[in-house]
């Protein structure tokens, strides 16, 4: 087997069969995100929008995102869910990145605290994109092992 048929495989297996599913739009657009989000905070924290002497964070963004992207999802045609889930996972990565302000509601900024929130949806999503029908068999067959006891 040559390295191209695995990078192929490996290619069709984890994004090709993928792109369909909301949750991996959701997933590749949550990572990059955050990490751009991450990126700018890091590189120039100085750069935020001032309103009337107000600090709007970013996760101010993220909600209204996740606000428009919740109601996209209830009324848009089903081919456009892909493009809600994209919006969501913005969304998403912005709100949890500075997930510990709004959890202690004051401007002290604990990236560690955001980042362990960003990295336990990162495997949740990661969980549900690629091994939801392992998910679906276990519990299949834990459903059937307790059909059978009784």
């Amino acid at each position: 087997m040559t390295i191209t048929r695995i990078i192929k495989g490996t290619y069709r297996e984890l994004i090709y069969h993928q792109r369909r599913e909301v949750t991996f739009w959701i997933l590749v657009t949550f990572l990059p995100t955050f990490g751009i989000a991450r990126f700018v905070v890091h590189t120039d924290p100085t750069l935020y929008f001032n309103y009337h002497g107000t600090h709007v964070h970013h996760f101010t963004y993220g909600i209204v995102l996740l606000t428009i992207a919740g109601y996209a999802g209830l009324v848009v045609p089903q081919r456009t869910k892909p493009y809600v889930a994209a919006l969501y996972g913005i969304g998403l990565a912005l709100a949890f990145d500075e997930f510990v302000i709004w959890l202690h509601l004051n401007a002290t900024y604990n990236s560690d605290g955001s980042t362990d929130a960003v990295v336990l949806i990162t495997i949740f999503l990661v969980g549900v994109v690629y091994f939801q029908d392992v998910a679906r068999a276990i519990i299949r067959r834990l459903w059937r092992g307790t059909k059978l006891e009784k």
